[in-house]
């Protein structure tokens, strides 16, 4: 025979008085008092799916009654509902690590909401602490393209669009569309150089970009070498590589007679030759 257990409420809870359910207050099954319902579950019900997020993190109800609740808290309620509507108001936190009661509560919109949780992400923008979403807002770009910039390290203050962005590169100060222009590179293509994969402008507008099926097949692009014209896989039989490292290197930019002479490396050697590499093209751009 299989016993069930039940959950035990917390010590703390012991002698908590969880209103007078039988007094006649006239809110009974209204937005309010449900809303007060879902406080006191959270923290208190252990079976409850919301509690490991509220409860179980030591977040408290100092409400003890659902009247303390509605003198503390209604008149406002009333007043945010007849702006927000009453679907539209719902309880937050100030402090998202303090407790339910007065001096920490308030009504917000969902919207406002959103911004206020432990997840939101605060990024630096122009000096001040925003979340992704703010800066989206202001920047007038989706979600999702501030926080893969924000991901990959980048500064979310800096523009957004390929047009607005100016690069500077041998004496000349041009946008990226311009840039692309002149070096048959696509925009697209320069801005993930620069913003994403953080190359130095120089390389990331000096370094050939192949069409995607001159990419696919190494057979479509000739190498000139020491009097000899081959493909890129022809060339990696001549020098024993693997036709895929041959080409990667290549891709990346490096020249044809150092990708032919170099033997095969691990992927440490290669992150710390590509490092140097790096480096060496900063000081150049510097001076």
């Amino acid at each position: 025979m299989t016993r069930s257990f039940k959950k035990k409420s917390p010590r703390w809870l012991v002698g908590w008085n969880k209103g007078s359910g039988n007094l006649k207050h006239g809110l009974a099954k209204t937005r309010f008092w449900s809303i007060y319902q879902n406080v006191v579950n959270r923290c208190t019900r252990v079976n409850t799916l919301a509690y490991k997020n509220y409860g179980a993190k030591g977040v408290r109800c100092f409400w003890y009654s659902f009247e303390e609740f509605r003198d503390d808290m209604y008149e406002s309620y009333l007043e945010h509902a007849k702006i927000h509507s009453e679907q539209n108001t719902t309880i937050e936190r100030i402090n998202v690590f303090g407790n339910y009661e007065r001096g920490n509560c308030r009504w917000a919109t969902w919207e406002e909401q959103s911004k206020n949780k432990r997840n939101s992400i605060a990024v630096s923008f122009n000096g001040e602490a925003k979340t992704i979403k703010e800066v989206a807002d202001i920047m007038g770009v989706s979600y999702e393209g501030v926080y893969e910039r924000h991901r990959r390290g980048g500064d979310v203050s800096f523009p957004y669009r390929e047009h607005e962005h100016v690069l500077s590169f041998g004496g000349k100060e041009q946008t990226i569309v311009e840039w692309s222009k002149e070096t048959g590179v696509p925009r697209s293509v320069i801005y993930a150089r620069v913003y994403y994969h953080n190359w130095p402008v120089e390389r990331a507008l000096s370094t050939p970009h192949l069409p995607p099926r001159e990419r696919r097949s190494s057979t479509n692009v000739l190498y000139t070498y020491d009097g000899k014209t081959m493909s890129s896989a022809q060339w990696a039989r001549e020098v024993g590589l693997a036709p895929r490292t041959l080409w990667a290197r290549l891709n990346k930019g490096y020249s044809l007679e150092w990708a032919l002479n170099t033997p095969k490396m691990t992927h440490s050697e290669s992150g710390k030759l590509a490092q140097k590499i790096k480096d060496e093209l900063e000081k150049r751009q510097e001076v």
